[in-house]
């Protein structure tokens, strides 16, 4: 067994380990090593084996170590995420027009992802989808919000949408009297069927 592999399997046993014992979050990293440690002698028959491929605790990339340990949560305290409620009520009693209630601590928010990795450890959106059986379409923002959000957005695209009409009307603008004497234009007949001698002459290169 490669030595990532069995530091994969470590953390699939902590993490089973993590579903009925609750383990501080400044231990994770200590019993993750011990179980690396009973993997890696399991499979040889004998620690021995293994002493000097096995990295110490303290060079064991952490990042790694919470990648493939699941974080430890508290149960929910909202009553509406109680496993034997519908999704459906869930979803009516938790989104408003001014907040979204968290279902882990019950606290209205306008913004529910900042709040899952401000106030409850970093949690991901796609945790906080599973662990309450939501729809990915589930907001994560109050309706007024998001209604805003929209808003916003659509003025800002028909800003540009109609500046850059502005740009197209003024390109094709053709100056007129004065200023095309100023701006120096030539013949309309120029570079359009004209003759020679007009073009000649427009150029200012006669004979």
């Amino acid at each position: 067994m490669r030595l990532d592999d069995s530091l994969k399997l470590a953390g699939q046993l902590l993490a089973a380990h993590m579903q009925t014992t609750a383990v501080p979050e400044d231990r994770i990293a200590a019993v993750l090593h011990a179980l690396h440690k009973d993997v890696l002698r399991i499979q040889s028959g004998s620690y021995a084996a293994w002493q000097d491929e096995l990295p110490p605790l303290d060079v064991l990339d952490q990042a790694e170590i919470e990648r493939i340990t699941p974080r430890s949560y508290p149960p929910p305290q909202h009553p509406l995420a109680a496993p034997e409620v519908a999704i459906e009520d869930k979803i009516a009693g938790t989104v408003h027009h001014d907040r979204v209630e968290c279902l882990e601590c019950g606290k209205g928010v306008t913004l529910l992802k900042s709040h899952l990795l401000t106030s409850h450890q970093r949690m991901s959106w796609a945790e906080y989808l599973d662990r309450h059986g939501l729809p990915e379409e589930y907001p994560a923002t109050s309706l007024d919000h998001a209604a805003k959000q929209s808003a916003s957005q659509k003025s800002h695209w028909a800003s540009k949408a109609k500046g850059r009409e502005g740009a197209g009307d003024a390109a094709t603008t053709t100056p007129e009297g004065d200023d095309q004497e100023k701006y120096g234009l030539v013949s309309p007949a120029f570079g359009r069927g004209a003759g020679r001698d007009d073009v000649d002459g427009a150029l200012g290169r006669t004979g």
